[in-house]
């Protein structure tokens, strides 16, 4: 007996049929480890629930750990799914110009009050034992899932957070519980539309290209005008003074033929 075949994994130019297609997505931290990377979809960070495209998440639950790196801070935030997400954050580095790590950078990173200190204002509040809405991108390090943060936030009180969770179980009950199908209708229109939008983007390469090599034969052709103009100067410059030395030398040699009759003539 063989497993069933799971659902159809969709083109990237249906994704925005998608329920899921820019959304926060309210998952537990077990969901979020739980999706699925497939081939192809790598380098732009989809993940996905059964066929459903995930970008965006959203995780509400208690933070139980901080941990201060270069560059980054750490939140382990628990939601009592059975697993923790790790909710990270980035720091200014202190580099120099030339990207080196300068020295008083290294020993601000060498203590935890120091790092605090480096943490984004609207985050300083948030300590071991709140209670966060983490909004991020899914990633995933060393084999394990990450939300890079877009926002968080302090969840205000215990009714906020039970009206988190209602929300959560109803995105869970309207759109990750129902089958998300694409009509071969809409799987063709899709397709047309993604074949003349790169038609299109490979008609303004072209026109960009052309236009830049018009401008670069442009720039060559009164480049070259340039040089023929201060040539015909240069040549012209060159006989007149040609002229004015055989001018010259024609007074000259005028003079001493009349001086030499002057002299003959004894005058």
């Amino acid at each position: 007996m063989t497993d069933a075949p799971g659902p159809e994994i969709y083109p990237r130019y249906c994704f925005h049929l998608s329920p899921t297609s820019n959304k926060w997505c309210l998952l537990r931290a077990a969901e979020v480890h739980a999706l699925d990377q497939h081939a192809g979809f790598e380098g732009e960070n989809f993940f996905f629930y059964k066929n459903l495209p995930i970008k965006w998440v959203r995780v509400v639950g208690v933070v139980v750990a901080i941990d201060d790196f270069f560059g980054r801070r750490v939140y382990t935030v628990d939601d009592s799914s059975g697993a923790c997400i790790e909710a990270l954050i980035t720091r200014p580095t202190g580099k120099d110009p030339n990207g080196m790590v300068t020295e008083k950078a290294q020993q601000t990173t060498t203590t935890m009050a120091n790092a605090a200190a480096l943490v984004p204002e609207k985050y300083k509040d948030i300590h071991v034992g709140s209670v966060v809405d983490v909004k991020g991108q899914v990633s995933e390090y060393r084999g394990e899932k990450q939300v890079i943060v877009e926002n968080m936030a302090i969840v205000p009180s215990t009714a906020h957070e039970v009206l988190l969770w209602e929300k959560r179980a109803d995105f869970r009950r309207t759109i990750l519980d129902k089958p998300w199908v694409v009509s071969r209708r809409d799987l063709r229109r899709c397709r047309k539309e993604a074949e003349r939008s790169e038609e299109e983007d490979a008609a303004r390469k072209r026109r960009r290209s052309e236009a830049k090599e018009k401008k670069s034969r442009r720039q060559e052709e009164e480049a070259l005008r340039g040089h023929a103009i201060t040539g015909s100067r240069d040549k012209k410059s060159t006989r007149s003074q040609a002229i004015r030395d055989d001018m010259r030398e024609l007074i000259r040699g005028g003079a001493l033929e009349v001086a030499g009759k002057y002299s003959a003539l004894g005058l």
